[in-house]
């Protein structure tokens, strides 16, 4: 894969958040999403993308992919599909202004329709 040679690595560490979104939770405080700034993993020759929840989902992860708007797309991808798939969903206990149970703000993966109201 090949690198720009003006791209400079960034520590997770100096990652700065450029998206965040908040959630309505049934018995918590809202939960938060927070997406950071993609950076070039030298030692993966890959860029990373991290996400956060805080609780009650409570998870972080860094996606990777062979460019920082792929690792970018993929991160948001696997994030709709944590909301999606969690048990506060199935039961309701999630949502976006007062409503619990439908929309989540951003689209679901094609592999949960079944249970989420539309498709990327």
């Amino acid at each position: 894969m090949a690198t720009p040679n003006n791209t400079v690595k960034t520590s997770k560490k100096r990652q700065s958040p450029i998206a965040r979104a908040e959630f309505d939770v049934k018995g918590y405080d809202n939960m938060i999403l927070v997406i950071y700034k993609p950076y070039l993993d030298s030692a993966r020759r890959a860029w990373g993308c991290r996400f956060k929840f805080t609780a009650p989902l409570d998870t972080e992860h860094t996606i990777f992919g062979e460019n920082s708007l792929q690792s970018l797309i993929l991160a948001l991808k696997i994030a709709a599909t944590t909301l999606y798939a969690s048990d506060l969903y199935k039961n309701k206990k999630i949502g976006v202004f007062g409503e619990f149970g439908g929309r989540l703000i951003f689209p679901s993966p094609q592999s949960l329709l079944d249970i989420a109201p539309y498709p990327f």
